[in-house]
């Protein structure tokens, strides 16, 4: 009969045991899920971090192309306008001196001016435009 008890005991003991190493095992499982999910959480709040400072890059990056460019498109207005500007003070030359002292060389000059910044304008529009499609 002691040996009937003890054997009940025994295995009434190793149920508890077992009861407790599952309990204790889930209860790591929990903690090691929560551990994940907040690293996680963690990585994923930070990879949004950086994707809104490369967007936030990436407009002032535009803003300031577009400046450009629009400064660019001023430039070349400035030019065509000092251009037509000596274009009609030549010719007001012309008319009022026989001998105009040398207006091809100045409207020349203003002429590659105007070329060289249309074509830098043409080339930041291209660069713009394979950047942003």
């Amino acid at each position: 009969m002691k040996q009937k008890l003890a054997k009940v005991e025994q295995r009434r003991l190793e149920d508890k045991l077992r009861y407790e190493e599952a309990w204790l095992t889930r209860k790591k499982i929990i903690e090691e899920n929560k551990r994940k999910a907040t690293l996680q959480k963690e990585q994923t709040a930070e990879l949004l971090q950086q994707c809104a400072e490369k967007c936030k890059d990436e407009e002032k990056e535009k803003k300031a192309f577009v400046k450009e460019v629009a400064e660019g498109e001023k430039n070349v207005q400035k030019s065509k306008e000092a251009v037509q500007k000596h274009k009609q003070r030549t010719g007001e030359e012309t008319i009022s001196d026989s001998a105009p002292s040398n207006p091809g060389v100045e409207l020349l000059t203003s002429a590659k001016m105007i070329e060289s910044s249309f074509k830098l304008l043409l080339a930041r529009q291209r660069q713009f435009l394979s950047v942003y499609r």
